[in-house]
């Protein structure tokens, strides 16, 4: 039946999203948030794995959705953790369930992407990591936190239309560069310890 098309790409895709795991980026940035703590480290991603939690942060805004949550199409309220066992239908008005993501040509949740836009507007230092930088509006929050005041510092393996307005473009890994940033900031913990 063709109507179960996109629901078996569905599956698919939720069960690629479920035996992959977060990277040492993510590992890092949960880390980093640590290591900062009492200051309140935010992450807003595209990423739809969720992969920061499960690293760690507490703080994340998934503004593209998340694979581990279903809704209702019809858009009626209904929403549930995305399992094996998830109905396909609705069971509080019979709609068709869905991952709770943002395909191409949808919109943004308009209040979640404010939360984005205020947080960056309200961020000391704003990290743009891993991004192409044109996927929009996403790729206009760290040029609103630069013009907001924010020190702006792009973390990508190559350049990107951002690299021009950040106050630091630094070719690397997120992997690689939340790692070294970890070590750093502990290294510098230790010897004011001393």
């Amino acid at each position: 039946m063709a109507d179960e098309k996109p629901r078996e790409a569905h599956d698919d895709m939720r069960k690629l999203f479920s035996s992959a795991k977060p990277n040492l980026g993510h590992d890092g940035i949960a880390l980093l948030e640590m290591l900062l703590q009492p200051a309140k480290v935010q992450v807003i991603t595209q990423n739809i794995d969720g992969f920061h939690q499960e690293a760690g942060s507490s703080w994340v805004l998934e503004i593209h959705g998340t694979t581990r949550q279903i809704v209702c199409s019809r858009e009626c309220g209904y929403a549930a953790a995305w399992t094996d066992d998830s109905p396909r239908l609705c069971p509080v008005c019979g709609g068709r369930t869905r991952p709770n993501v943002v395909w191409f040509g949808e919109a943004l949740n308009e209040m979640l992407f404010e939360l984005a836009e205020e947080s960056s507007k309200s961020a000391d230092i704003f990290f743009a990591v891993g991004t192409s930088g044109v996927v929009q509006p996403a790729a206009g929050l760290a040029l609103l936190a630069g013009n907001s005041g924010a020190l702006t510092v792009e973390v990508n393996l190559s350049e990107t239309p951002f690299t021009q307005f950040a106050d630091h473009s630094i070719r690397a890994s997120a992997s690689d560069f939340f790692q070294e940033l970890c070590k750093a900031l502990r290294s510098k913990r230790l010897r004011q310890v001393r």
